[in-house]
């Protein structure tokens, strides 16, 4: 490996590193996800399951 590339890896590892921890870095975008939370209840019940039986088919506790 070129140690030129090498620099730049070690860089780029660097400023990941600030970025998780919160600083400023130059050239990062940051963008914001928004994720629409589902409504369960509707949907198991336009599947006609009951609420044990949806919560086997998605594998979770019940009462969950």
């Amino acid at each position: 490996m070129v140690k030129q590339h090498f620099d730049q890896l070690v860089k780029g590892v660097r400023e990941i590193k600030r970025h998780i921890a919160g600083e400023r870095v130059r050239g990062a975008k940051v963008t914001v996800t928004q994720i629409d939370v589902p409504n369960v209840k509707s949907i198991r019940k336009a599947a006609q399951v009951s609420q044990s039986q949806f919560a086997k088919l998605i594998g979770v506790n019940l009462r969950t």
